[in-house]
C-alpha cells in the first residue's frame, strides 16, 4: 500500500511513462477527509475509464471546509486512498489548488462528481479552471455520477463535529436564514465602501525568546533573545484588515520625528507594509517617537494535543512614547484636517489605545462627522482607568470588552445585557457589541439581544483579535 504513495515529482514521471506506453491516464482530486460509499463509487468508475488511476489529496494547510477540517491529516487520508484496489497511485497535493498539479500529472481523463457537472461553464470556477488545464494538455474532463449522493463536509459535520453544540445551532441558524447569494451580495456592498480608521500608529516588535532564570542577587528575569520581528500594529494592523474586504481604505495616525533619521526609516517601512489600496493621511508630531510597543515573549515550543504549538507568553514590554498632550494650536490644525480628510468616506472607525493622539477637541470634532461612526477604546498598562468608551458624545458602533465596559461604566456585578444597553444610552449608539473572550460575543441593538457563540476551538495568540473583531463588524452593522 505504502509503495501507491509517492511525491508529486514522481507521479509526474510515472505518468510520462504510462502515456508513452500508449495507457491512459485518470487523475481524481480532493480533500477526501472521511471516506465513505460515494468515494469508492466515483473511483471505481473514474478507473473504468483508463488504466491507471491516481487521486491527490489536498494537503492540510489548504482544506477550507470549516473549523476542526479536516478531521484526519492528510497522511491517514492518503493511506486510505491507497488501501483501494481499484486506485494505483495517491499523492499529497504541496499546492494549494489542483492546477499545478494538472500540469505535472498531465492526465488523459480528469474525473469529478457529479456534483460539479455544470459548474465547469461558470466563469471564474474553479472547475471551469480545471476543465481549460485539461484540455490544454490535450486531456478531457468527465463527471461520474452515483445516484446516491454523499458529503464528507456534511457526515463530519453531523456525526464528529468539533464544535459544542451552540455553536452548531448558531450556524445552523445562520444557514436556514441566509444563502451563498446573501453573503456574496453583503461582500459586494461591503467591498464598494470607502472607509477611514483613525488611531494611534503602533510598530509592534516581537522579540522571540527563551527564558534562562533569574540572577541571584537581583529579581530580574534574564530571557536569550532568538530572533526579532517587526509588525504594523494600531490603527496600521486595522486599515490593512479592511483593505482585505474593501477597495478604498484611508488611515489617519500619527508618526514621531523626533529623532528624523531614525523616524524616516519607521515611515518607509509602514509605507511599504500598507496594502497598496490603503491610503495614509499621516500627522507628525516633533517632540515624540513613531509609537513602538516590543514585546519578549516565549519562543519555546510545546505539545498540546500531539501538536507541536509555540508558546507566545509574554515575559515583558517596552514602550518607546512620549503621551504628553499636544499643543492647543496643533490640535485645532489637526482637528481642522481631520474634518476635511474625513468628508470623502461612507465610515469612520475610530480605533483609540488612549496612547495621546485622541485628545478631547478631535473626540468632539470627530463625534460630529455625519457618516457612520464605530469605535473602540482599550486599555492598557499606559492609560488604564483612562480611555473609556463614555469619552465620546456619539458612537453608531461600539465594539468593547466586557472588562472595559465594566470599568467605564464602574460596575463589577450588573449582567452584560444590561450594561450594553447603559453604554448605548451613554454614546447613543445603535449597536453595542461586547467581546466576552472564550463565551463569545453579545451585540445588543434595535432588535434586541443577540449572543455569538465563541467560532473558534483552538486559540493561538489573542493578540489583535479585538482589533479584527471591530474592523469587520463595523462594516456588517
Amino acid at each position: 500500500m505504502m509503495s501507491k504513495i509517492q511525491s508529486l515529482e514522481t507521479l509526474g514521471k510515472l505518468s510520462r511513462k504510462l502515456k508513452a506506453k500508449g495507457k491512459i491516464v485518470v487523475h481524481c482530486h480532493g480533500t477526501f477527509d472521511l471516506m465513505h460509499p460515494g468515494h469508492i463509487r466515483h473511483f471505481e468508475a473514474a478507473k473504468a475509464l483508463g488504466d491507471a488511476l491516481v487521486v491527490t489529496v489536498t494537503a492540510d494547510r489548504f482544506v477550507k471546509k470549516g473549523i476542526g477540517h479536516p478531521v484526519f491529516r492528510e497522511q491517514l487520508r492518503a493511506e486510505s486512498i491507497a488501501a483501494l484496489t481499484c486506485v494505483d497511485y495517491v499523492c499529497v497535493d504541496p499546492h494549494e489548488t489542483s492546477e499545478e498539479v494538472i500540469g505535472i500529472i498531465k492526465p488523459d481523463v480528469y474525473a469529478k462528481g457529479g456534483d460539479y457537472e455544470g459548474k465547469e461553464n461558470e466563469q471564474g470556477h474553479p472547475t471551469a479552471r480545471e476543465k481549460t488545464l485539461v484540455e490544454t494538455h490535450g486531456g478531457r474532463m468527465h463527471f461520474t455520477h452515483d445516484p446516491v449522493t454523499f458529503s464528507s463536509t456534511a457526515l463530519l459535520n453531523d456525526h464528529f463535529s468539533s464544535l459544542p453544540e451552540s455553536v452548531r445551532a448558531f450556524l445552523d441558524g445562520i444557514r436556514a436564514r441566509y444563502s451563498g447569494d446573501d453573503f456574496a451580495a453583503l461582500f459586494e456592498k461591503i467591498q464598494k465602501l470607502r472607509v477611514l480608521v483613525i488611531g494611534d500608529a503602533i510598530l509592534d516588535v516581537y522579540h522571540y525568546s527563551t527564558f534562562l532564570g533569574r540572577s541571584v542577587k537581583e529579581e530580574i528575569p534574564r530571557v536569550r533573545v532568538l530572533g526579532s520581528e517587526m509588525f504594523l500594529g494600531g490603527s496600521l494592523a486595522v486599515a490593512n484588515t479592511l483593505a482585505g474586504f474593501c477597495s478604498a481604505v484611508g488611515v489617519a495616525a500619527v508618526l514621531g520625528r523626533q529623532n528624523p533619521a531614525r523616524e524616516k526609516q519607521h515611515e518607509r517601512f509602514i509605507r511599504d507594509h500598507l496594502k497598496r489600496n490603503v491610503t495614509p493621511k499621516f500627522f507628525f508630531r516633533d517632540d515624540a517617537p513613531t509609537i513602538i510597543n516590543e514585546r519578549f515573549v516565549n519562543n519555546e515550543p510545546t505539545i498540546v494535543d500531539k501538536t507541536t504549538k509555540v508558546n507566545m507568553r509574554k515575559y515583558f514590554g517596552l514602550y518607546h512614547i512620549n503621551e504628553t498632550p499636544i499643543s492647543k494650536d496643533l490640535e485645532v490644525t489637526w482637528a481642522k484636517r481631520l474634518k476635511k480628510i474625513a468628508s470623502g468616506y461612507d465610515v469612520v472607525i475610530v480605533t483609540d489605545y488612549g496612547l495621546g493622539m485622541l485628545t478631547d477637541t478631535l473626540i468632539k470634532t470627530i463625534a460630529r462627522f455625519p457618516t457612520f461612526l464605530a469605535v473602540n477604546t482599550q486599555t492598557n498598562s499606559m492609560n488604564y482607568g483612562f480611555n473609556l468608551i463614555t469619552k465620546y458624545p456619539r458612537a453608531d458602533y461600539v465594539s468593547i470588552s466586557q472588562p472595559e465596559m465594566r470599568l467605564a461604566l464602574h460596575d463589577k456585578h450588573s449582567d452584560v445585557e444590561h450594561l450594553a444597553e447603559k453604554i448605548a444610552k451613554a454614546v447613543h449608539a445603535k449597536t453595542v457589541a461586547v467581546t466576552l473572550g472564550a463565551l463569545g460575543v453579545l451585540v445588543r441593538d434595535k432588535s434586541g439581544i443577540t449572543s455569538i457563540p465563541a467560532l473558534s476551538t483552538s486559540v493561538v495568540d489573542n493578540i489583535g483579535a479585538g482589533d479584527a473583531f471591530l474592523a469587520l463588524s463595523a462594516l456588517g452593522v
